[in-house]
């Protein structure tokens, strides 16, 4: 097989596409879903909180994937690990509201009933992207990037391990003031390197 072409990420960044929007599809529905409930089954807002965050995230991998659109020597392993970090932000998606399958299920219960995998996907997919960025550019540099995202990772491994309430709920508001902090100062432009 050949290297890929410069123009290659046109056609890779196809397939992340999908992903990114099957994801935000997902979360959108299962919010419209929610509302419509909202008499039945009450809104849990760290699930809310989390929706959020989860469609910042999906919306953020798509954003910092422009800065892949010059790199040219895309392998299969490469191509793989990128989209392994927007697959692993969708599958916590389809994990955090309460899935058709399951109409009994309130917000929170689904919450409790997929948090240690919810958390899991996103602690994995940030883990990713650490990986992504040494099979890149050959190295992490250790700059305020890295540093934020090695913070909400050890603060989603942890709480992977506690179910206490006041846990859960700190989480999901420290996970979105991150995010938004993180969007904010890092990639308000596109001319974000990595």
């Amino acid at each position: 097989m050949t290297t890929p072409p410069a123009d290659a990420f046109a056609y890779l960044s196809v397939l992340i596409s999908v992903v990114v929007g099957l994801g935000m599809s997902h979360l959108l529905s299962a919010a419209v879903d929610l509302i419509r409930e909202r008499r039945v089954k009450p809104l849990y807002w760290p699930s809310v909180l989390w929706g959020v965050d989860l469609f910042l995230l999906l919306t953020l991998v798509w954003w910092s994937d422009f800065s892949l659109t010059g790199h040219r020597d895309w392998t299969f392993a490469s191509f793989l690990l990128t989209l392994a970090v927007p697959a692993c932000v969708y599958v916590a998606c389809g994990l955090i509201f309460p899935h058709d399958a399951n109409r009994e299920a309130t917000a929170r219960d689904a919450y409790y009933a997929n948090r240690r995998w919810m958390l899991g996907f996103v602690a994995l997919g940030i883990a990713l992207s650490f990986v992504q960025t040494l099979l890149l550019d050959g190295h992490i540099t250790i700059d305020a990037d890295s540093g934020l995202k090695a913070l909400v990772l050890a603060v989603t491994v942890a709480s992977i391990f506690s179910a206490a309430e006041w846990v859960q709920r700190g989480l999901a508001l420290f996970n979105l003031a991150w995010s938004v902090y993180y969007v904010a100062t890092l990639f308000a432009t596109l001319d974000h390197h990595r």
